[in-house]
Formats: C-alpha cells, sequence, structure tokens
C-alpha cells in the first residue's frame, strides 16, 4: 500500500503540474500509467516496492511542456531535486526511482537499468486502440495543427505501422494479455487503411477530413471530465447549499441495465447521480483475481476510479448451488468458470444449468448469492461491505416462455412458492429483492457519511492552503 502522506504530497503538489502539458501527456494519461504499473507489478509478481513505483509513475511525463525530445531526463532532474522526496526515499532508492523515469521512453534503444525501469517502459505503453488515437490527436495539435487531416491520418498509419511492426516493435518487457490482444487488433486495423482512418475520424468526432488538424477539436469532452488530478476535484456534487442539500455524481463498474436500474432503485432519493462506463465512453479490462467477492469489488472500483478520476462503486457477487460438490461450485466464478473466457448470458445460463442437471437430485437445489460491494476514491477505499442474499430454488427446467427481466439467471431461477423469476411482475420481484435492496442502500448512506466527513476535512485543509 501506498504511503498516504506520498500519496497526498503527490496529488496536491505534483499532479497539478501535468495542467501545462498536452493533452496526450495529462493527468489522464498518468494515472492509466500508475493503474498499469500496478497491475503489472502483481501479473508478474515482481514484488516492488510500491511506493517507489508510485512515484516513478507520478513524475515519468513531467516536462513535456518544456522539451519533448528530453522530457524523461528533465523529469528524472525534477524528481531528484525535489527535497520532499528525501522524507521517503533513502539516497539509493532515489537514484533508482531517477534512472527509471530517465529509462521509461519508448524510443530508447538500450534496455533500462532496472526492473523498475522495466516496468514503467512497459506501463507506459497503449493497451487501447481508442486511446491511441486520442492522445495522437491531442499530440498533433500541439506538433502539427496546420497539417490537413487527411495528410495527418496518412502520416499517422506510416508512423503507427512502425511503431507496432511485427519485425521491429517498440520494447515491451511485461507483455500481458491485454497488451498482447492490443497488438492484434492494432495490427489488424493497420492492414485497412480505410477502416483505421473511418474509425480514428469516429473516435475523435471528426467531422471532415477536409479541415486543418487546429479545426477539430478531438475528445477535448474526456479531457474536461478527467483533468483536475486533485483530492478537490474527486468528489463531483452540484446544487450545494446551506442545508446541505446536493447530488453527487458516482461513476458504477457495470453496464448491466438490470443492475444499474435496481442500484438507482435502491439509493433513490439519497441525492445520486449515476453514471456508466459506457456513458462515459470508458473501457477497462480488469483481471478480478480477489479471493472474495469483496475484494473483486474493490479490484474493480479501484481500477476505473483510477481512470476516471470519479467515485467509483462496484458490486459483485458469487453463487453457491447447495446440492453441488464443491469442486462443482459456481463461487466467484459464474462467468469464467473455465478461467479466462468470459460467458455471455446464454452460454453461462446453459452451463450451469447443465451442471445442475447432472450432478443435482431432480435436477434442481436450493441455491443463493453472496454479495460484495465498495467505494474507492482512486486506489483509496472509501466503505466496503459483504452480505449473503434469500435462498431460491435453481433448476435445470428452463422456462423458455420467459424473459428475464433482473437477472440472466431468471428463467431457471424459481422462489421457494414454485415461481420462476421471470414470471413474477416487477412489483412481486422487488418483494423478494427487498433484503438486497435494504442492503445496497444501508451500504450507501454509511458511505455517503463518510464522504461528507472527507469533503469537510478536505474544504479545511484547502482553505488552509489557500491562506498559506
Amino acid at each position: 500500500m501506498v504511503n498516504k502522506f506520498l500519496e497526498d504530497y503527490i496529488i496536491n503538489n505534483i499532479f497539478p503540474l501535468y495542467e501545462k502539458n498536452d493533452l496526450g501527456h495529462n493527468i489522464v494519461h498518468i494515472k492509466e500509467v500508475i493503474r498499469r504499473c500496478f497491475v503489472l507489478n502483481q501479473t508478474f509478481k515482481l514484488k516492488l516496492d510500491e511506493n517507489m513505483i508510485y512515484a516513478i509513475a507520478s513524475y515519468h511525463d513531467l516536462g513535456k511542456y518544456i522539451d519533448h525530445e528530453h522530457h524523461h531526463l528533465i523529469a528524472g532532474k525534477m524528481f531528484f531535486e525535489d527535497k520532499n522526496m528525501s522524507r521517503f526515499f533513502n539516497d539509493q532508492q532515489r537514484l533508482m526511482i531517477k534512472e527509471a523515469i530517465e529509462d521509461h521512453r519508448s524510443s530508447k534503444e538500450d534496455n533500462p537499468r532496472s526492473t523498475y525501469g522495466k516496468l514503467i517502459s512497459s506501463a507506459d505503453r497503449n493497451t487501447s486502440i481508442e486511446i491511441v488515437f486520442v492522445r495522437s490527436f491531442f499530440v498533433a495539435h500541439e506538433r502539427m495543427p496546420e497539417e490537413n487531416i487527411e495528410d495527418y491520418l496518412d502520416y499517422t498509419i506510416k508512423r503507427l505501422s512502425k511503431k507496432y511492426s511485427e519485425e521491429n516493435p517498440e520494447n515491451m518487457f511485461y507483455e500481458d494479455k491485454v497488451y498482447k490482444q492490443f497488438l492484434v487488433d492494432m495490427r489488424m486495423l493497420l492492414k485497412q487503411p480505410d477502416k483505421f482512418k473511418e474509425e480514428y475520424c469516429k473516435i475523435n468526432r471528426i467531422k471532415s477530413r477536409k479541415h486543418k488538424v487546429c479545426e477539430e477539436p478531438g475528445r477535448i469532452d474526456l479531457v474536461r471530465r478527467h483533468h483536475k488530478p486533485t483530492k478537490k476535484s474527486t468528489f463531483q456534487i452540484t446544487n450545494v447549499n446551506h442545508k446541505k442539500k446536493f447530488r453527487m455524481d458516482i461513476l458504477l463498474s457495470t453496464n448491466n441495465k438490470h443492475k444499474v436500474e435496481f442500484i438507482k432503485i435502491a439509493a433513490n432519493g439519497l441525492g445520486i447521480n449515476f453514471h456508466t462506463p459506457k456513458e462515459l465512453g470508458l473501457k477497462l479490462d480488469v483481471e478480478e483475481n480477489g479471493t472474495t467477492a469483496v475484494e473483486n469489488a474493490i479490484i474493480k472500483a479501484a481500477a476505473l476510479s483510477q481512470l476516471s478520476g470519479m467515485l467509483t462503486f462496484a458490486w459483485d457477487m458469487g453463487m453457491r448451488i447447495e446440492k453441488l460438490p464443491e469442486h462443482l461450485q459456481p463461487n466467484l466464478h459464474i462467468r469464467r468458470p473455465f478461467g479466462e473466457k468470459e460467458l455471455s448470458d446464454a452460454d453461462m445460463v446453459e452451463y450451469w444449468r447443465s451442471v445442475v442437471a447432472q450432478n443435482c437430485e431432480n435436477g434442481e437445489s436450493p441455491a443463493h448469492y453472496f454479495d460484495g460491494v465498495a467505494f474507492m476514491d482512486g486506489n483509496k477505499l472509501v466503505h466496503s461491505a459483504s452480505f449473503d442474499e434469500g435462498t431460491f430454488i435453481f433448476t435445470s427446467i428452463k422456462n423458455e416462455n420467459g424473459i428475464p427481466k433482473f437477472n440472466a439467471f431468471d428463467q431457471v431461477r424459481k422462489t421457494l412458492d414454485n415461481k420462476y423469476f421471470c414470471d413474477l411482475t416487477e412489483k412481486e420481484n422487488l418483494k423478494y429483492d427487498k433484503e438486497r435492496s435494504k442492503q445496497i442502500r444501508k451500504f450507501f448512506q454509511v458511505a455517503l457519511a463518510k464522504i461528507h466527513n472527507t469533503l469537510n476535512q478536505t474544504s479545511k485543509d484547502n482553505n488552509t492552503c489557500e491562506k498559506m
């Protein structure tokens, strides 16, 4: 876990400096690199010092606005000359951090001097076509604003074809499955220039290829949404008055319309504006490797919160089917019974239906869900909780005429009085979900109380800083 005082110092003193950089290397990019550093450190079991990782990733692109070609050296120098860092690191650690920052450049021919250098170099690589397109267009605004869009697209295809070539690819020392898939997708798209240009213009909302680069704003909306890096911007609140009535913007970790609707109903009247990743154009592949539902909720919420800059709520569920032997239990792997591959709703239902049919007497069994929920502010846990839901009957006999309303399993899930959930009215379904709704609402109430306390303290801290 990162030292709280180190994190606070960087958030309030280093992150604001990224407002001077081009929009392709602003705080949104920095937070993504921080996230990737910790993901790769865990995935490859590097066991590196988390404070050093955080410092390296946080400082690595300082100075872009001064000199793009030498920014890695400038950033290393800025870190090494920051006397406050002596409070957190000894001389040997500070030197290693400086060298890692200097070694992060993707264009660097020589290998980094340490594992930390290899980590930051790898974490700095793009892992999403959308991110590449958005960031590159921001950079184009800085370096070639008068270029015609069509000519710029030809230049970009040529540049990226070289960067991501199979013969001489960019350095990547810790190549995980996310990066490998990105390479496959990018290389395939680069072989289709017309489709590449179409996708590039669509993602950046370019209206005409006859325009100059400077005449198309690009995805400035994404930057405005995430631009402020300090604690003050973490909680997005509107309509504040002296009676403390407010509305708070909270990002959900799911795009599932049934779950989103359930959460909105459960939290009705609490003054929350809920947003989904899809609404904000966020795509994130998170490896849920926790051992409990709460741990998985924390992992998902932390990743999205660090990417978006918003307070994020995540909800993870597991399932127990009582008559199944332990080695066949769904537990936390309802959608991934075979490991990495995630099943669709239809395939998931069919798989577990067949398991119950083959292993449970009369092809059915009592079952229940267990839940984990978490609120994260970046990588800081605001609140988490776990609870069990009521018992239902999981049956292998599918109600082919029913339509799932609130749960993908509604056609194979029955109440204790033998009614299929897909046949229940909305009112009846909410009655059966009353306990779960009560738990979710209680969770939000406790979390909001903690957020209020944080807001009050943050406000006091900011007022103190402004007076200094």
